[in-house]
């Protein structure tokens, strides 16, 4: 306690056990500063995780459902993960068969995608998953000026 008194550092108490506890000299706010930037640091690279959802229905046409498709590989470029559903409703429940094509065929339609979830059926709705196949990466240029700007500057 002297110790850290002198070298002006609080005494922190790492893991506690039945026979021996171990302490150490840091100071104690840098080592929250650091613990909180640590955690943000691992929240911002969570996206990989995040869900979009797309809803389809069995009487949905051949047009919105290329729609639906391109919304889709949208969020697929973005490195999201899409939950297609397809939500059945009345007498729509004796023709499953028909909903599981139509969610095949709508995978069908995206390109580089990969399953992650079989298409399913939960209550009155047929859910799966799709990602990605290849993680599109994005590459930042380094001069931001349009060509035309570009153009204008050159010395004659």
């Amino acid at each position: 306690m002297s110790l850290a008194y002198e070298k002006e550092l609080d005494l922190v108490e790492l893991s506690e056990e039945k026979d021996v506890s171990v302490c150490k000299l840091m100071d104690f706010k840098k080592f929250l500063y650091k613990k909180r930037k640590q955690e943000r640091r691992q929240k911002a690279h969570q996206k990989q995780g995040e869900l979009k959802g797309i809803r389809l229905s069995i009487r949905i046409g051949e047009n919105d459902l290329k729609v639906k498709a391109r919304k889709a590989e949208k969020f697929l470029k973005e490195n999201y993960k899409v939950k297609v559903e397809l939500i059945l409703k009345g007498r729509e429940h004796l023709h499953v068969d028909l909903g599981f094509k139509l969610i095949s065929d709508f995978i069908s339609l995206l390109s580089n995608v990969e399953v992650d979830q079989e298409p399913q059926k939960k209550g009155n709705s047929i859910i799966a998953i799709v990602k990605s196949s290849s993680p599109i990466r994005r590459r930042r240029t380094t001069d931001n000026k349009p060509s035309f700007v570009q153009a204008t500057n050159k010395k004659l």
